[in-house]
């Protein structure tokens, strides 16, 4: 489904807010089943299980150029598998 194609009432950034506003009936999201499991816990609000082929993301992890790292960020790097230090 495209953009266009969406009913998009509201664009929000907040997760409690989302969550809020879904229960409220607001409509659907996608969030993390981490950031719902207080919601699922108490039975607020329902999860879906997405097919595989979409329930992927990309996180990258940013930080200044030529700055002085910090041992434990450092390792935290290394741990996560981040090679360019």
């Amino acid at each position: 489904i495209s953009e266009d194609e969406l009913q998009i009432i509201a664009r929000v950034n907040d997760q409690e807010t989302i969550k809020n506003l879904v229960v409220g009936g607001m409509g659907i999201s996608i969030i993390s089943e981490k950031a719902a499991h207080n919601f699922l816990m108490e039975k607020r609000l329902l999860s879906f299980e997405l097919p595989q082929a979409f329930s992927e993301r990309s996180l990258y992890l940013i930080y200044r150029k030529n700055y002085l790292l910090p041992s434990y960020v450092k390792e935290f790097l290394t741990f996560i598998g981040q090679s360019k230090l």
